[in-house]
């Protein structure tokens, strides 16, 4: 484990991913989409939980071990009872989750080295010519990394230390009083700035940015974007229409490619410069922004940043950050929520057109996406809470005037009724 001072000191050391990696990809071989992504996620769930480096992390948590197990291969860390009060178990579940995150990442950087393999296939050529999706795809996985480390600090300096604690408490004992100085304290309806000042006394609670209390994690952050947008924009240089399978020229020798590739990889770049700009000043201006170039991104791959807060804590934004890919093997499913966000706006017009209301909700409402979706990389406060469905972004004046985004993650669902199942037992 990394040296961070809420660790388990007699935590056994966590093996490098890379050692883990399995030398005969042949589980695979023949996979692409969502069989791929629920592959590799059982690949690397078996991998941790029978390799023999492995068994004295299990065991170190006694009595919890099964939990542990559980937690961990369903990113549902609730399930370890009050696990929230023990910073060191939350901490080592976090480790094992991180491990089994980068075994997933490092069989896809090897898979996408060949492009003939069905996945990549699949993300470069339906539809053809996007090979932005294998560039995002691949310096996502450094992205994420980033974001682990980011995460890390960010539980322990939001949700473990001392103020992070007395908050939890407040919560349970003086919820009005809490609620009262977090309001003082934070003027928006978003927050990206950490509490710091004496546990005890309230009044010296102060608000600390980001990108100041998290320094050198998010410079390491901008600086995997940066890859990013580089990479992105260096495909301008090599662009290629494919067309009955073949590459199509000008007359004068030079490539070009369809405008609707170009426009769907420009959006991506306007999206990661300026989630680059918001990791860097944490305004909420900046991020509102990145949310709303969010919403207009019409690709098949969709990253996702941080939007969610309150489930961890009551106010910051928990940081994450996620590559998920359209499911088109789920035709009937897309076909209902097409079919559900047809209805709504016919109902709607037939009934509300005259009132105000329906001038209001129109836009967004024609302007919301909802699909099924594969998480092919996760990170962040992900590892600890895997998501099934998201309906996003939160922000009511983006909704209101842009629109949203409803992904529905099947996989996730599944393994999330598993785990009530085991928690109503």
């Amino acid at each position: 484990m990394s040296n961070h001072k809420n660790e388990p000191s007699d935590f056994p050391p966590v093996p490098g991913y890379k050692s883990f990696v399995p030398e005969n990809l042949d589980q695979l071989k023949d996979l692409s989409g969502d069989r791929f992504c629920v592959k590799l996620n059982d690949i690397a769930i078996c991998q941790i939980m029978d390799d023999k480096r492995i068994q004295a992390c299990w065991k170190w948590f006694g009595n919890y071990e099964k939990a542990a197990r559980m937690a961990v291969a369903q990113r549902n860390f609730g399930l370890v009872p009050k696990v929230n009060e023990h910073p060191n178990k939350y901490l080592a579940l976090y480790e094992l989750s991180n491990l089994t995150a980068n075994i997933q990442r490092n069989i896809i950087s090897r898979v996408i080295l060949n492009k003939e393999h069905p996945f990549t296939a699949d993300l470069l050529f339906e539809p053809s010519g996007r090979e932005h999706y294998l560039v995002m795809l691949d310096n996502s996985l450094e992205l994420a990394q980033a974001v682990d480390e980011l995460n890390r600090q960010w539980m322990e300096d939001v949700l473990f230390s001392p103020i992070g604690q007395k908050i939890s408490q407040l919560k349970l004992t003086e919820p009005q009083r809490l609620e009262q100085r977090l309001q003082q304290l934070y003027d928006c309806s978003f927050w990206y700035s950490i509490i710091e000042g004496d546990p005890d006394d309230l009044q010296s609670w102060k608000l600390v940015p980001y990108h100041i209390a998290f320094k050198y994690e998010i410079q390491a952050t901008r600086r995997a974007i940066s890859q990013m947008i580089f990479q992105l924009r260096a495909l301008d240089e090599k662009a290629l229409v494919k067309k009955n399978g073949k590459t199509e020229k000008e007359e004068d020798g030079t490539r070009k490619e369809k405008p609707e590739i170009k426009n769907e990889r420009e959006e991506y770049v306007r999206y990661y410069y300026l989630l680059d700009q918001a990791y860097g000043s944490s305004s909420e201006e900046d991020w509102a922004a990145v949310d709303e170039a969010w919403v207009c991104l019409q690709g098949r791959v969709l990253p996702v940043h941080g939007f969610e807060t309150g489930y961890f804590h009551p106010r910051c934004i928990e940081q994450e950050y996620r590559l998920l890919i359209k499911n088109q093997e789920q035709v009937k499913v897309n076909q209902k929520c097409e079919r559900v966000k047809s209805w709504v706006l016919d109902f709607a017009k037939q009934h509300y057109q005259a009132d105000e209301s329906y001038k209001y909700y129109q836009n967004p409402l024609t302007n919301t996406e909802a699909a099924a979706y594969s998480t092919t990389v996760f990170s962040g406060i992900a590892l600890a809470h895997r998501i099934g469905g998201q309906n996003v972004p939160n922000r009511e004046l983006i909704r209101a005037n842009v629109g949203a985004k409803i992904s529905i993650d099947l996989l996730s669902t599944h393994i999330a009724k598993k785990s009530m199942a085991q928690l109503c037992r």
